[in-house]
C-alpha cells in the first residue's frame, strides 16, 4: 500500500516569542515492512538550518532553532511511504522459559520494566497474570491482552491529555490511543513480554471494521499510537489496542520508545510569557508512486 501523509502543527502565540528550540520525530522509518520513499519538512518562519541525528532508540530526530521574534510557528511534514504485508507465522507456542533468558532480559531491559508513564500496581499485575494464565507467552497471550483493552475501555477524545496518569485511565476506563498503548505496555511487561511504544499514522477507512477513530478524531490526535511485542522466533510484532487488532498495511511507523515521552512528534521550548495555542492537521491517503511530495 502506498500512502501519502500530511502532518501540520501550527503554534499561535498571544504575544511574540523568540529563541524557539525544537525537536521533531516525524520521519517514517524504513524497515522490512515499510519504506519511506519521500520526506520533506517545511517550517515557517524558516530556520537557518535543520540538523538530523539518531536518538537512543535509533529514531530519526530533526533539530532546529527559530531565533527571531515571531507570533506563529508552523511545522509541516510531507511523507510518502510504501507498506508491506507481514507474512510471518505468529501462531507458534512460545515456552515461558524463552522469555526468562538472561541475555534477552539484558538486551530488552528498557521494554521489560516500568517507565515514566507506565506503572504497575498489584491489581494490574494480578489481572495481567489472569488474562494470560491459559495462554502461551506468544501471540495468544498478547492477543488476549489486546482484546481485553479494546473491549473494557471506551475511546473518549478530549477526556485525557498527554500528562494524564495511567492510574486515572485505569479507574475511568476512558481514554485515547496513547492511554491504551500505555496500559498494554504495562500488562505485557508485567508478565515478562518485552513491549515498546510506537508512534505513527493510521489509514482509517471505517467500512466493515470495528474501529473507534473517526477521521476527525484522528486529525485531532495528530498521530496514532500502538505497541510492538517481541515474540521469540518471530521478532517485533505490532498490536493496536485502540482497534483490537494486529498492525497491518494501514499503519505507518515513525518512532519507538519506552512510552510517549520518548517519541513525542514535536517538543521544544521558547523564550516568552505567551502561551501557545496548537492546531494540528493530519491527512493519510492512498496514493500512487507517481505522486510527488
Amino acid at each position: 500500500m502506498y500512502l501519502r501523509i500530511f502532518h501540520q502543527s501550527a503554534y499561535t502565540y498571544a504575544h511574540p516569542v523568540c529563541s524557539s528550540q525544537n525537536e521533531l520525530r516525524l520521519i517514517p522509518v524504513s524497515d522490512a515492512f515499510q519504506v519511506c520513499h519521500a520526506y520533506r519538512l517545511e517550517v515557517t518562519p524558516e530556520p537557518l538550518r535543520v540538523l538530523k541525528s539518531l536518538d537512543f532508540f535509533t529514531n530519526q530526530v530533526e533539530h532546529f532553532n527559530v531565533d527571531p521574534s515571531h507570533d506563529k510557528l508552523t511545522i509541516t511534514a510531507y511523507s510518502e511511504v510504501e507498506t508491506f504485508a507481514d507474512l510471518r507465522n505468529f501462531d507458534a507456542e512460545i515456552p515461558r522459559a524463552k522469555y526468562d533468558q538472561g541475555e534477552a532480559a539484558d538486551l530488552h531491559y528498557d521494554f521489560l520494566h516500568e517507565s515514566h508513564r507506565v506503572r504497575w500496581t498489584p491489581e494490574l499485575w494480578r489481572q495481567s497474570v489472569d488474562l494470560t494464565a491459559d495462554q502461551p507467552l506468544g501471540s495468544g497471550a498478547v492477543g488476549a491482552i489486546n482484546r481485553y483493552i479494546f473491549e473494557a475501555f471506551e475511546y473518549a477524545p478530549g477526556e485525557t491529555g498527554v500528562n494524564t496518569p495511567m492510574a486515572e485511565v485505569l479507574q475511568t476506563r476512558r481514554g485515547v490511543c496513547q492511554d491504551f498503548a500505555h496500559i498494554m505496555l504495562a500488562h505485557c511487561r508485567a508478565v515478562g513480554i518485552p513491549t515498546r511504544y510506537v508512534s505513527g499514522y493510521f489509514l482509517f477507512r471505517g467500512e466493515g471494521e470495528s474501529a473507534r477513530l473517526s477521521n476527525e478524531a484522528l486529525s485531532a490526535g495528530a498521530s496514532h499510537a500502538w505497541v510492538e511485542c517481541l515474540l521469540p522466533g518471530v521478532g517485533w510484532v505490532g498490536y493496536d489496542p485502540t482497534h483490537g487488532c494486529q498492525v497491518d498495511q494501514r499503519y505507518v511507523k515513525v518512532a519507538v520508545g519506552r512510552d510517549y515521552s520518548d517519541v513525542r512528534p514535536i517538543s521544544g521550548t521558547y523564550r516568552g510569557k505567551a502561551k501557545a495555542e496548537l492546531e494540528v492537521q493530519v491527512e493519510v491517503v492512498v496514493a500512487t508512486p507517481e505522486v510527488a511530495v
